[in-house]
């Protein structure tokens, strides 16, 4: 394993194993006979380990040396790393007391750490915090332990970039919960049990708890007795069906709303299904529109089956009839509807010579007012074609 692989506590363990043999070689070594020369011949390679471990670790590492009861400290040993990480050289902090070359160590907590550590011992871990003063501002992950000596060591990394790209992710997704938050669209997302992870405030509103957080919450919880409605719908989803349905619900915030719903199973990697993702848009308007329009067409053919005249309406680009009035069923002796008019009205099997739909589609909202003599029917006829929309899109005339 390299050093910069090393978690921290290992780290810890044999910079205190190392650190323990350089300053306390045992006693009793010195007395053998003869193992003078292998003695310190060990405890060079023991030193030369332990610099080269205390060096060349990714992690700062500083030791420091309680003075005054552990009414403050100072630094004793400070790594590579941890210049590059402060901005501080070696020979800037040894030797001096850690609140006079890092004046805000109290202030983001640290210190207290390093006292409690001191006083118990224990191995303590002080997390993620700012340290900010005139020349440093960084974010730093710091675990402190004991020495057998006295001393205390911290091992600390440097997670600034680690801080501003989580607050980043934050930012981003805050402002993604506002956007979907302020959609006029239900969306809602559970997991296999039900279980709801996410739910934007529309649907949050329209279940009679707007701002509320719905998360943990399952769908019955939320949805009571309409959940009878939909939970073969979950469950087919649920089973990898892609459901979608319109339907008429009356909502716990006092509104009955025509809805479009889609739920889409949400499939991971390895194939399986995490979860549903639900799209509920509320149509009711579009419901309305659609029934004013219904409505009004339905008027309008009113009044031509009430005239005394040929209405046809056809679709230019096929030719098929889309409409006949009462009297041109009349004159047919059929409803022709779906027919192709060239065969109804001139017993063509092709589209007729004299057909106009070039010039009329041309004149676009102009009439086209033309005269023609029916063989078919026997009868001479003025007719006025103009182009209109139908309900579908289509422009036919």
């Amino acid at each position: 394993m390299q050093d910069q692989d090393k978690t921290k506590e290992q780290l810890i363990h044999e910079l205190t194993e190392l650190r323990s043999q350089v300053a306390e070689p045992k006693a009793f070594e010195a007395k053998l006979p003869g193992t003078e020369m292998v003695l310190q011949e060990s405890q060079q390679e023991t030193q030369a380990r332990y610099k080269a471990l205390f060096q060349n670790v990714s992690d700062g590492v500083a030791v420091y040396k309680a003075v005054n009861d552990g009414e403050d400290f100072v630094v004793v040993e400070f790594n590579k790393a941890a210049e590059t990480i402060t901005g501080v050289s070696c020979s800037e902090v040894i030797g001096k007391k850690v609140c006079d070359v890092f004046p805000s160590v109290k202030d983001m907590g640290l210190f207290d750490r390093f006292q409690e550590v001191w006083r118990t011992g224990e191995p303590a871990h002080h997390p993620v915090s700012k340290y900010v003063d005139s020349k440093i501002q960084i974010w730093v992950d710091n675990h402190v332990s004991k020495l057998p000596s006295g001393e205390i060591v911290a091992v600390f990394r440097d997670t600034t970039n680690q801080k501003a790209a989580e607050d980043a992710l934050r930012e981003s997704s805050n402002l993604l919960k506002i956007l979907v938050d302020s959609l006029p669209v239900g969306i809602l997302y559970v997991d296999t049990a039900e279980r709801i992870v996410f739910a934007n405030n529309t649907f949050a509103s329209w279940w009679g708890t707007p701002g509320a957080d719905l998360s943990g919450l399952t769908v019955k919880d939320i949805l009571r007795d309409y959940y009878t409605v939909i939970k073969n719908e979950i469950a087919a989803c649920l089973a990898g069906k892609e459901i979608a349905y319109e339907r008429t619900v009356s909502y716990q915030d006092g509104v009955t709303r025509d809805i479009a719903a889609s739920y889409i199973p949400h499939i991971g990697i390895d194939g399986k299904i995490r979860g549903v993702a639900c799209l509920i848009m509320d149509i009711s308007q579009l419901k309305r529109t659609q029934k004013d329009l219904q409505f009004e067409r339905e008027q309008l053919f009113s009044i031509f089956e009430a005239i005394n005249a040929v209405i046809n309406i056809i679709d230019p680009d096929s030719y098929e009839l889309l409409f006949m009035n009462k009297y041109a069923k009349s004159l047919v002796g059929h409803d022709a509807t779906g027919e192709l008019c060239y065969r109804v009205f001139h017993g063509c099997e092709s589209p007729c010579d004299h057909c106009n739909n070039e010039i009329v589609m041309n004149l676009r909202d102009a009439p086209y007012h033309w005269e023609y003599r029916n063989k078919i029917l026997g009868r001479d006829f003025m007719t006025t074609n103009s182009m209109i929309r139908w309900p579908d899109g289509r422009d036919v005339k």
